[in-house]
């Protein structure tokens, strides 16, 4: 704790060196400024050798602080030299006070109005200048104001004149006020100072503390996901087998549970990807009544499950926007007034700000204290929940509408009160209906719904995984060749001709699937199409695996998601050009 006060310590007085020099420029064109018109002054009434001798070391005493100020730019000396620096700097500035003392002894003369006139106003100019700028180190300024005002104020009150004496008990008043200004300008500077630099470290550690727990949600999202995954294989697979009347409502259990599962894993996987900036909003006109119908649909049964009654007012409007994603920002704050809302309202309603549309979900729930408003956007914050009741869900929905939010450059806010309800809205740009679209070609409804004889190259390093997905593959009719190693499928696929690789992206060692999917299109001399299965949520990893350009899976995958991307990859192997994934782009 001592050597954390101290490293502080160092950086603050380090801080405030750098701060007195860079004054330098501005403080050696003012002193050399007040030099050259005291000669100039002085040059009929003065001995001009003197003088000139007095400007020559001025001149000097400048260039040694401009030198000073390069050295220390272009050393950035650590922290612990301060004391070097600082101590250089006292001299230079004390040697200013030296030669300005010296002016005061050689050409004040109480006798002559012009020596008076101008030397006196100078020094104490000076003076109180330096009680600001040498405020960062306070020993410069005293070891200039005791060089350059003492003797001034010794030559006035030892004059022997009634006007010297008067005039230096009065120029002794900035000998108690500005060394007080200098010191209070001190301790402000210091103490702003001291807060940036442990604002910083309380960032840096927040930093490292958000860094920590991606990698750990991602070490702890993909290790669970495998077992998940391969629970939801086998699963099919079983399910298929035993689906009787007596065995509906076991089958019905088990697959809500591992739904709710995946439902959570996904929210994690949402918040990755945001993360890793792998999610690219496609904007485009939108149809606010279509968007509003299906929110209505799919809310509908949420809504009767908790007794409350859920208005969505239509609008015939189009906005600039992504669907998919302007979508799931509304389901979640649809979904979380009706989660905190019991027996009561909620309303989706929709207003023209110019040309912006806002969309303002109301509830009649419990409300949120203004004080949560920042932290209710933070990752797994949830108000009212202190029991972690999974039904209120993991406390990530407002903060993926945050991260969209900010991604699709929508602004959102809130008002609440606590006991009466919330109020969210979100903000979109307008557009114009777009023109209507002339009518394709339908799909041929000839895609195969089975895959008998599709010869399959399963890679996986997890033998749970990897036993489950050869049983369910087998149940699809597939011909499937496992392989827990890249070395193992790289012979598989010398010896037998493929129709497609199922490749998990992180393997034992250091290489990906990424690259045991190039060892294996090489040694099958054919680009076989692949499809890439993920458990990895770390933000590296999923921007690694999207610029792949493979289709991508994440664990745990539903079955029918996995039996969609198979028919479509071989659909694509058939040469179905309407079907065609886009071509892998390492590089």
């Amino acid at each position: 704790m001592q050597d954390e006060q101290q490293r502080l310590r160092d950086r603050v007085e380090i801080e405030q060196i750098r701060s007195l020099l860079n004054q330098s420029p501005v403080a050696i064109a003012a002193h050399l400024g007040q030099a050259c018109g005291v000669v100039v002054v002085l040059w009929n009434s003065a001995p001009r050798l003197q003088l000139v001798g007095w400007l020559c070391a001025l001149i000097l005493a400048g260039a040694m602080r401009a030198l000073l100020t390069y050295s220390f730019r272009r050393a950035d000396p650590a922290a612990s030299q301060w004391r070097r620096w600082g101590g250089l700097a006292f001299a230079v500035l004390t040697a200013y006070g030296v030669i300005w003392g010296a002016a005061a002894i050689l050409f004040l003369d109480i006798v002559d109005p012009v020596s008076m006139i101008i030397i006196i106003p100078i020094i104490v100019g000076l003076f109180s200048a330096s009680a600001a700028i040498s405020a960062p180190f306070p020993p410069s300024f005293f070891g200039f104001g005791a060089a350059a005002y003492l003797p001034m104020l010794w030559v006035l009150l030892t004059s022997g004149s009634w006007l010297g004496v008067a005039i230096g008990l009065m120029a002794c008043a900035p000998l108690i006020s500005h060394p007080l200004i200098c010191l209070n300008v001190h301790r402000e500077l210091e103490r702003s100072l001291r807060l940036g630099f442990e604002n910083e470290a309380l960032r840096l550690e927040a930093e490292q503390a958000n860094a920590a727990k991606t990698r750990f949600l991602a070490a702890a999202s993909h290790d669970l996901r495998q077992p998940i995954h391969a629970l939801g294989l086998s699963f099919a697979a079983l399910a298929e087998r035993v689906r009787r009347a007596d065995t509906k409502p076991q089958i019905a259990q088990i697959d809500e549970a591992i739904a709710a599962i995946d439902t959570m894993l996904n929210a994690l996987l949402d918040v990755s990807k945001l993360d890793a900036g792998v999610v690219a909003p496609q904007l485009q006109p939108v149809s606010v009544t279509a968007l509003l119908h299906r929110l209505k649909t799919e809310l509908a049964a949420a809504a009767q499950e908790g007794q409350n009654r859920l208005r969505i007012r239509d609008c015939n409007a189009w906005v600039q926007t992504d669907s998919a994603m302007l979508h799931r920002m509304l389901a979640n704050l649809l979904g979380n007034a009706l989660r905190y809302t019991s027996q009561g309202r909620i309303l989706l309603a929709v207003r023209r700000r110019g040309d912006r549309l806002r969309f303002v979900v109301y509830d009649t729930g419990i409300g949120i204290p203004e004080a949560a408003f920042a932290n209710i956007f933070v990752e797994f914050h949830q108000i009212d929940n202190a029991q972690r009741d999974r039904r209120q869900g993991l406390g990530l929905g407002l903060s993926i509408v945050k991260r969209l939010g900010a991604l699709l450059d929508h602004p959102i806010g809130l008002a609440s009160t606590p006991g009466r309800g919330s109020c969210f809205w979100i903000e979109v740009p307008l557009t114009h209906e777009p023109p209507p679209q002339p009518a394709g070609r339908q799909q041929p409804q000839t895609l195969l719904h089975r895959l008998n004889g599709c010869r399959v190259l399963v890679l996986d390093d997890e033998p749970t995984v990897l036993a489950s997905m050869q049983s369910l593959l087998e149940r699809w009719g597939c011909e499937v060749t496992p392989a827990a190693t890249i070395a193992a499928a790289r012979t598989a696929a010398r010896q037998r001709p493929l129709d497609l690789l199922i490749v998990d992206y992180r393997l034992s060692g250091p290489r990906t699937g990424l690259d045991a999917i190039e060892d294996l299109r090489r040694a099958a001399g054919d680009p076989v199409p692949a499809l890439v299965i993920t458990g990895d949520t770390a933000p590296e990893r999923l921007r690694e695996a999207q610029r792949s350009g493979y289709p991508l899976l994440h664990k745990p995958v539903q079955p029918a998601r996995l039996r969609s991307a198979i028919q479509h990859l071989r659909a694509d192997r058939r040469g179905d050009q309407r079907l065609v994934h886009p071509k892998p782009n390492r590089r």
